[in-house]
């Protein structure tokens, strides 16, 4: 990670690409009233203008590509495991969504048979007539593949009846269709694929859009539910939050997925995705000192069970923290998640509610959980903050100075159904440290009492280290000043 960034970070095991701003005071008066969801973008994220609750219907396209590694399952099988009434993708959809969306079946379609110099393995050996510069054309590999399935089964699958406002143009917004291939050995596993019009003369209709492209999924034989869920969720708008170390892996559906054949492995979106897709609300806490708040786990039903903490030092509202209790034992659709706990995100996004990208491709949604022994640096992923544990430093720096909080997680049993979680504004102090990075962590503290002051928010705790310090000090904010190993002496 080369890029940089300036706002929200957890200091001591935060991804480089975020750096920290030196603090100032915090001025009476910059407290705002309290945003709404939709100031934080819920509600914004759809395919094509289309939102992402009621129903979409989908239809599954099989081909079959000769003298190729890789076997489709038979077409009752996918069936079962798209819109089967239980364990389904389906019902994943429905799960998480709160109820708020759900896939409607419109067909699985297959029996075709296609030849190898169609295949994406053939076609990166070929230029891209249409992308100068681009060894692959998607557009016709994904078109051919939707003519051919649809052509072979004409007689009993009726596309016209999906032209909903009868132009004779079929889009994603009345149809969205997975395509499922036995092909495997290509440059990539799963992904989006871009669809050049298909003209359909036996059923009066072409499927394309405004800008001649139509989004389509494709998934090698090996396919494992997770990526298919992970692939459809771009259907409606989401971005990868993997890039470039497959980072929050298990912890949201949009990090790294590709696995092996049937793969059981099934997580929840995170909760931004589920909060701009309109599927959750979360509950808003200004962090303006200290609170508490209990946390439903996410696969509770509960549209209000997340929480969001944001900073009235920063009016842009384009930073802020995400916090959920997840636990694989609670709910069959996020059973890989890794561990029993608080997963807290950091998210950082433009003023049209994206997500900002840094130019080595990760998206600025990051789960800021404790790192295990053997991750390498920048980690990769991260894990939850269990029971009785207290979160690293969570900082932002705006325009009228600098806030400081952490979570702290209350002790819960790995059944229960909610925990408990509060925040605080806290910051070290140490008047011997010479490292190089101060950030007001226990590891890497201020080294003045006036650094540590400044950092600190109203009602704050600034933990002082043995020792002592020349400084004279007028507090113009209430603080608790709390020595740690010993008497620190101010003042002389």
């Amino acid at each position: 990670m080369k890029a940089l960034c300036c706002g929200f970070a957890a200091l001591g095991r935060v991804p480089s690409a975020i750096c920290f701003v030196a603090a100032g005071l915090l001025r009476a008066g910059a407290v705002a009233a309290t945003p709404q969801p939709t100031d934080f973008g819920y509600g914004h994220l759809g395919m094509w203008d289309s939102p992402a609750v009621g129903t979409r219907p989908l239809v599954i396209l099989l081909a079959q590509f000769d003298g190729i590694p890789g076997t489709l399952k038979t077409i009752p099988e996918y069936d079962r495991l798209c819109f089967g009434p239980t364990n389904s993708v389906n019902e994943y959809f429905k799960a998480v969504s709160n109820g708020r969306f759900q896939w409607t079946r419109a067909g699985v379609l297959g029996g075709v048979h296609l030849s190898s110099a169609k295949s994406l393995k053939y076609l990166d050996k070929v230029a891209d007539p249409c992308r100068p510069g681009k060894d692959n054309d998607d557009r016709v590999y994904s078109s051919n593949i939707v003519a051919q399935v649809l052509a072979a089964n004409a007689g009993s699958f009726n596309i016209a009846s999906y032209d909903a406002n009868h132009d004779h143009n079929i889009t994603p917004n009345e149809l969205q269709i997975l395509i499922v291939t036995s092909e495997w050995e290509s440059r990539e596993g799963a992904g989006i694929r871009w669809c050049a019009p298909v003209v359909l003369p036996w059923a009066g209709v072409m499927i394309s859009n405004a800008v001649c492209a139509h989004p389509v999924i494709w998934n090698g034989a090996r396919q494992d539910f997770a990526t298919i869920c992970h692939e459809l969720c771009h259907e409606l708008g989401a971005d990868d939050l993997y890039p470039p170390t497959c980072c929050n892996q298990d912890m949201t559906v949009m990090g790294c997925t590709l696995s092996d054949p049937d793969d059981p492995h099934r997580m929840y979106p995170d909760p931004w995705h589920r909060m701009v897709f309109g599927w959750c609300e979360p509950r808003i806490f200004p962090l303006t000192g200290s609170g508490t708040a209990a946390l439903p786990v996410a696969t509770s039903g509960e549209p209000t069970s997340p929480v969001l903490l944001w900073d009235p030092n920063n009016p842009s509202l384009s930073d802020f923290w995400l916090l959920e209790y997840r636990n694989p034992q609670l709910g069959e659709y996020d059973r890989s998640v890794p561990g029993t706990g608080l997963a807290l995100w950091y998210v950082q996004q433009n003023s049209d509610h994206n997500l900002v990208i840094l130019a080595d491709g990760k998206r600025m949604n990051w789960n800021m959980g404790p790192y295990g022994p053997d991750y390498p640096w920048p980690p990769p992923n991260s894990t939850l903050w269990g029971s009785g544990t207290t979160t690293d430093l969570l900082t932002h720096t705006g325009p009228l100075g600098r806030t400081a909080y952490r979570v702290r997680v209350h002790e819960f049993q790995s059944g229960d159904s909610s925990i408990t979680v509060e925040w605080f504004p806290e910051v070290w102090v140490d008047f011997a440290y010479a490292g190089l990075i101060e950030a007001g962590t226990f590891s890497a503290p201020f080294n003045t009492l006036a650094e540590g002051v400044a950092a600190s928010s109203p009602g704050g705790v600034v933990h002082v280290k043995a020792g002592s310090t020349p400084e004279r000090l007028v507090l113009r904010k209430r603080l608790t000043l709390r020595s740690y190993g010993g008497t620190a002496m101010i003042g002389r």
